[in-house]
């Protein structure tokens, strides 16, 4: 098949392309950015593709080289983008904002390929969340809910040294994140179990709660010691004892699973989860809560400690160019 050449601009990018599959998909990307259309929209969807081959690099690098190189990525160009294609989303959905997640997996597997100690992988996946994470995500206004699972309940039987270093991260952070949600206006929750982390730690977790409980802006969920199990038995043991006999029957199934929704530690369902890393799976995550069923899962191989904004905004943009159907 030959090449379309009706547009100038795209013919001279021809050459920095390799076949991208073993199914000629580069043929097929090339027809569709030759149709009528902004060249530059088509190229940041496309670079979604979250393909072993690579697609999703090789078009970022695409977009840069249009108009000259002009196009900026990192910046306002991509993000304006995704709050566009979020919000028609939302439009389209009759919805009024979007619940997002991140699985932050991987900070031990980046400090062995990285030639460092575990600890410096925790350390270095707590600046990303600081200083890449939060705040992108409270400059999106799509997103009203944000969700980071931090630390499951089955971690906590890591070795004592490793914990004692995450505790030591999270308490010298504190006051990083108190500062943060002051100038992003981030409401703070704790979502997990208490008793079982350490006092100063549960004493930090309700004190940020506190302090940032009239905040309007977007609310993040601090998952520490969560467990979607330990989450549903809480929710069902709350319901059970705060009804009798007698009103228990009477609900109806859905009724049920409403309750056991709104009485978990993450009461609001959640849209997608971009886990990093690269296991495609939720981990305890997502899978008892009622309403989360369709939640999409988002698949990034690098690590969180790699973790770039453009990275994020890429699976947003992915995210906000799928068609839910709900079963209809």
């Amino acid at each position: 098949m030959e090449f379309p050449t009706k547009n100038p601009t795209i013919t001279s990018l021809r050459p920095t392309f390799e076949p991208l599959t073993p199914f000629h998909f580069r043929d097929q990307l090339w027809e569709l950015l030759c149709e009528p259309g902004d060249i530059q929209q088509k190229l940041l969807i496309l670079s979604t593709s979250r393909s072993r081959y690579g697609i999703r690099e090789k078009l970022w690098t695409a977009l840069s080289r249009i108009d000259g190189g002009s196009t900026t990525l990192e910046t306002e160009a991509p993000i304006e983008a995704v709050k566009a294609a979020l919000q028609a989303k939302l439009n389209q959905e009759g919805r009024t904002g979007f619940h997002f997640g991140i699985i932050a997996d991987g900070n031990r597997r980046w400090a062995t390929s990285t030639g460092n100690k575990p600890n410096e992988g925790h350390k270095h996946g707590f600046i990303t969340i600081e200083k890449t994470i939060f705040p992108l995500i409270a400059a999106i206004p799509q997103i009203t809910e944000f969700s980071i699972y931090l630390l499951s309940h089955q971690n906590l039987q890591r070795d004592k040294a490793e914990l004692d270093n995450i505790w030591r991260i999270f308490v010298a952070g504190y006051q990083r994140l108190r500062e943060l949600g002051k100038q992003h206006n981030i409401r703070y929750r704790h979502a997990g179990e208490k008793k079982d982390l350490p006092k100063k730690v549960q004493k930090m977790l309700a004190q940020i709660e506190t302090e940032t409980s009239q905040n309007s802006g977007v609310i993040v969920n601090l998952c520490i010691n969560f467990s979607a199990q330990l989450e549903t038995g809480h929710a069902l043991k709350e319901l059970v004892l705060s009804k009798d006999k007698v009103e228990l029957e009477q609900m109806s199934e859905m009724e049920y699973a409403q309750e056991v929704q709104t009485r978990s530690w993450i009461p609001t369902p959640v849209d997608a989860v971009i886990r990093t890393g690269g296991d495609p799976r939720f981990s305890g995550f997502i899978g008892n809560r009622p309403f989360d069923v369709n939640c999409h899962l988002l698949i990034e191989e690098k690590f969180l400690p790699s973790l770039s904004s453009k990275d994020i905004l890429s699976h947003l943009l992915h995210f906000a160019g799928r068609e839910r159907r709900m079963g209809k």
